[in-house]
Formats: C-alpha cells, structure tokens, sequence
C-alpha cells in the first residue's frame, strides 16, 4: 500500500510539474479520420497537427477547463470544451462544411485557374475561415498551417519560415507583387491587417520551384 501511495503521489506531481497530454482523434462528417489538420488550444497558444489516422497530442497542458478547437481548409472550425487531465477526447466537423475547389487561384502557374483544377497543391484560405479564427494580422491568420513557423525577427517583427528553412526561402507577394522587406528584408507579417485580405493561397515545398 505504501509503495502505491508513492507511485500515485508521484505521478500527480508529475502532473502538476509538467502538465498532461491531451490525446484525441478528429474526424469528418462522414466519421473519417482528417490527417494534418491543426488542433489548438488558444488560451495555452499551444497545438499539434493531425496525423495520418486523424490523431493529435498536445503534450504539457496544465490541469483546468479549455476550449480546443480544431480547423481544416475544408470545413468550419469547430471547439469543444475539455477539462484536463481527460480520456481520449474526439472531435468531429460538422454537417456544414465550406468547399472552395470552385475558387479561383493564381499562384500555382501564375495564371488564373479553378483551384480544383490546378496542377500543383495550393492551400487555400478564404476569408471567412480568416474571420472565424479572429486574426488580426497576416501572421495571426497563417499561424496554425502546417509547415509553417513564425518567429520574431529581431526587429520587433513576425518573419514567416517554411519547412524550417531560413526566412529568406520564404516569398510573400500581395496580388501578384513581391513584398520586400526593410532592414535585411526581413518582412513583417504582423503588419498586413487581415481587412485587406480576401484569400491566401500557400504553395510550400518543391511546387514553388516556379518562382
């Protein structure tokens, strides 16, 4: 009994130092695993990303009451509440899902054409998924995707890397037009408000060859 009483003390204290893990599983309206989605919690500004099978872990979350909530390009974002420590939690989008393959991209091969259509992979961000996250900035709006890593500068500034390549490797462009940054180029995405934004689209890894 001693010896018990040690492992559980220990490993509440274990809890308390480091905090818990949330585990869980997000799925689609149909009950389908939703890989490399971005779950959060926004009062800790921690998260992680969806796997293959759908499941997530958000490690070190201190014990109290959150809201998490998960988003996808392809559906509206959806929150649970959860009170940590918890069982494995599943979170899944509902009935009312947005679809844009009917929107109009130019990244992908500099020309317009129907995002369905397009030969390479864009992510496509329209502005009512923008609103729903509440950013304010540029940087607020692109902060969960995947691949993606903003960080300060050192120069009071957001500076946005791709596949934790250096920031230089990053291209940012305002309809069509190359956005320069001042001191050593660095550009700020704090300072591009969201109410000049109608969409982003995103090309990350080998598709950005064409610029």
């Amino acid at each position: 009994m001693i010896r018990l009483y040690f492992i559980i003390s220990g490993l509440f204290i274990l809890n308390i130092l480091f905090g818990a893990s949330v585990i869980g599983l997000l799925l689609d309206p149909d009950g389908y695993p939703v890989p490399y989605a971005n779950v959060y919690i926004e009062d800790l500004n921690t998260g992680s990303t969806t796997n293959l099978k759908g499941e997530f872990k958000i490690e070190n979350v201190p014990e109290g009451q959150y809201t998490i909530s998960a988003s996808y390009v392809s559906f509206i974002t959806v929150n649970l509440n959860i009170e940590v420590p918890c069982d494995k939690i599943t979170i899944k989008f509902d009935k009312e899902a947005v679809f844009y393959s009917d929107a109009v991209v130019v990244s992908a091969t500099r020309t317009p054409k129907i995002l369905k259509d397009t030969p390479l992979p864009v992510t496509f961000i329209p502005k009512e998924t923008i609103e729903e996250t509440q950013a304010i900035t540029l940087a607020d709006a692109i902060e969960h995707v995947p691949g993606i890593t903003l960080m300060p500068n050192g120069f009071t500034r957001k500076s946005a890397t791709i596949h934790g390549l250096p920031e230089e490797y990053s291209l940012l462009m305002i309809d069509g037009q190359r956005i320069y940054g001042r001191h050593a180029d660095a550009k700020d995405y704090d300072q591009i408000p969201v109410g000049m934004i109608d969409h982003i689209e995103l090309i990350k890894g080998p598709s950005s060859i064409l610029y």
